[in-house]
């Protein structure tokens, strides 16, 4: 997938999404969709991630419309991994052998590892992640293509993890 079409996606799912509570897009604390608190974090991603995702684009939209496109998006991230949320945390796409798609961004060296567990459940057995590196994506900092097999539905805490840094959000799997 190209870096235009990357944007493009982002872009729409953007635009469809409400504006974070703060001027900086930041807010930190988890919301709840009935019992499951899922992240709603609105932060916005570091000038790398944001200039990255502009470079490729075909479109003619200017920093400051990419920034405020940022600024609607569900970004979670810290320690060189970043990834886009569901606007409302609630995960309807994939299957429990089609992986969900994340985007994911990371910057720096080596493999994004994911890892989840039930939140308010036992954890069956059968979640699987598959992600590339940086390098084999679209290079550092750059998207990652990222499925994450979620065994059954319900609310799930997932953790990315890249070198020293990694990410942790909770998201609702439903059907």
């Amino acid at each position: 997938m190209s870096r235009a079409a990357v944007l493009l996606v982002w872009v729409v799912v953007a635009g469809c999404t409400p504006l974070a509570d703060s001027a900086g897009g930041a807010p930190t604390s988890a919301t709840t969709s009935g019992p499951c608190p899922v992240t709603l974090a609105y932060q916005l991603p570091p000038d790398e991630v944001i200039e990255w995702s502009a470079s490729g684009s075909t479109s003619s939209m200017t920093h400051e419309q990419v920034v405020e496109a940022a600024k609607r998006t569900n970004w979670v991230g810290g320690g060189g991994i970043w990834v886009a949320l569901p606007p409302d945390g609630v995960v309807t796409w994939g299957t429990t052998t089609q992986g969900s798609k994340f985007g994911l961004f990371a910057y720096g060296g080596g493999r994004v590892t994911a890892d989840a567990r039930r939140v308010g459940a036992p954890t069956p057995p059968g979640f699987a992640a598959q992600i590339g590196t940086p390098e084999q994506g679209y290079g550092p900092p750059g998207f990652i293509a990222s499925g994450l097999i979620f065994p059954e539905n319900g609310c799930w805490e997932v953790t990315y993890r890249l070198d020293t840094g990694s990410v942790t959000f909770v998201v609702n799997v439903r059907p």
